[in-house]
């Protein structure tokens, strides 16, 4: 005989309380984008609070741009930080490489690299252990960067200082501060093409040809028709990432638990009386040995 009934549930273990926690990936979210908004328009100097932000998102442009570079068989000799928060990658190569495709998806890597991670860890950061691995692994490609490719000493510094903080948020804080701490990360890496949105559509920057010109020159069409496409892009990877973000999984079934129940005591009891009642088999006799005369 088999019970069906379905186990206890176990209370939430990542509870102190051993009540379930309410802190979910929705509620990081809702405050990390009030807590954003409510700081760029209302906080005086803004720009000084959100400095090491910016120069976090100029890093992940240009090492967009480095790492395609080395895709596409390129040198990626040193990335240049400045203390203004601008940031260069210093690829190896002509001019006439940035005429060519590979050439354009080099600087397109550089326009979608911030989206494209700031979708991905709004995606995954939807629980402590998750959350501990992004921001290990965030921590870990700024410190590659440093060793590999940094050569100033103002990115020496910021970048040292970035990878003791985000080592200490991982190890020291709360599982609602880390997840607050990924999720601010992903928003403004997701929304950094919208802060410079105005590159998407000027042929010129500095003393060269933007990177949505090069992606232009390279692939052909207008650089404006490309401002468009790639803000478009960029649009849609913010709702990807939001959207996985603000989901929530569906809850898995419990199975039902099957627990073998032994016998009732008096069934067992009435077997042995009956197995003492019934008569024994009589035993053959031996055949008697005829005595030798």
């Amino acid at each position: 005989m088999a019970s069906t009934r379905p186990p206890a549930r176990k209370p939430d273990p990542k509870a102190a309380d051993g009540k379930p926690s309410r802190w979910t990936s929705r509620g990081a979210l809702v405050a990390v984008a009030a807590g954003i908004l409510l700081l760029k328009q209302f906080l005086p100097f803004s720009s000084v609070v959100f400095y090491p932000f910016t120069l976090l998102s100029n890093w992940v442009h240009e090492m967009g741009h480095g790492v395609a570079a080395m895709l596409v068989g390129q040198t990626f000799d040193h990335l240049q930080i400045d203390l203004d928060a601008s940031a260069l990658a210093v690829i190896n190569a002509n001019e006439s490489f940035y005429s060519s495709p590979a050439g354009a998806f080099v600087a397109a890597a550089g326009l979608l690299a911030p989206p494209f991670v700031g979708a991905s860890m709004l995606a995954m950061a939807r629980g402590p252990k998750r959350v501990r691995v992004i921001l290990g692994v965030l921590s870990l490609a700024l410190f590659v960067s440093l060793a590999a490719w940094v050569r100033s000493v103002v990115g020496w510094i910021a970048v040292c200082v970035m990878v003791s903080l985000l080592i200490w948020i991982n190890l020291k804080w709360s599982e609602k501060r880390r997840m607050a701490v990924a999720k601010f990360l992903g928003v403004l890496f997701a929304l950094d093409t919208f802060g410079r949105i105005g590159s998407l559509f000027t042929e010129t920057l500095g003393n060269g040809p933007s990177d949505i010109a090069r992606v232009a020159k390279g692939f052909g069409g207008h650089y404006m028709l490309w401002g468009v496409l790639f803000t478009a892009i960029s649009l849609g990877l913010v709702v990807l990432g939001v959207w996985a973000s603000w989901r929530q999984p569906k809850p898995k079934a419990d199975k039902p638990l099957r627990v073998k129940v032994p016998a009732k005591p008096e069934a067992s009891l009435e077997a042995a009386k009956t197995e003492a009642e019934e008569p024994e088999p009589a035993k053959p006799e031996p055949a008697q040995q005829r005595a030798a005369t």
